[in-house]
């Protein structure tokens, strides 16, 4: 099991898997947390892909594309932490630190 964990108070994400650690930016924004869709997701076996008619970040379920809900901020969609559970992923939160997997 993946497992990423976010610390809120450096506003990175760190992901430990097979002893390997990556520092992202993530950004607060009206009291929710945002993190970069196509990485993230990625990491949780998700292809994020872009639909220029749309022109909406999204990935494939069942064969059908499914916008995300996300900002935009030098040329990186984010997605918040409500898209991610509203996509079936469990998500904790503490004071410092918030779990997805």
């Amino acid at each position: 099991m993946l497992i990423i964990t976010i610390t809120v108070t450096c506003q990175v994400i760190t992901r430990v898997d097979y002893c390997f650690i990556r520092r992202l930016q993530v950004i607060v924004k009206n009291n929710e947390v945002y993190i970069p869709a196509k990485l993230t997701l990625g990491y949780l076996g998700q292809e994020v892909k872009y639909d220029a008619v749309a022109k909406k970040a999204g990935i494939e379920v069942g064969g059908t594309f499914k916008a995300l809900n996300t900002i935009s901020e030098k040329g990186i969609s984010y997605v918040s932490l409500t898209e991610v559970q509203n996509l079936g992923y469990t998500v904790e939160a503490t004071a410092d630190f918030i779990t997805i997997q």
